[in-house]
């Protein structure tokens, strides 16, 4: 289960940053300085990046798996 999560919320943090959902947020609106923040391509990498780092771990839990 816990492969299963890691994965599904890597693919999720990959795509987020890049759609529609990402920019037309109402939190942005909100608070304008964190848009200028969100929007920027670093902060979508980073976003990204930690969606990279969870399938890696996940897969790494799924190889290593030992059941006690």
């Amino acid at each position: 289960m816990r492969v299963v999560v890691r994965v599904y919320l890597g693919l999720f943090l990959i795509a987020l940053p890049w759609t529609h959902f990402w920019t037309d947020n109402r939190l942005l609106l909100i608070f304008p300085h964190l848009a200028s923040i969100a929007l920027t391509g670093a902060a979508r990498g980073v976003v990204s990046g930690l969606g990279l780092l969870n399938i890696w771990i996940g897969i790494h839990d799924a190889i290593h798996y030992n059941e006690r």
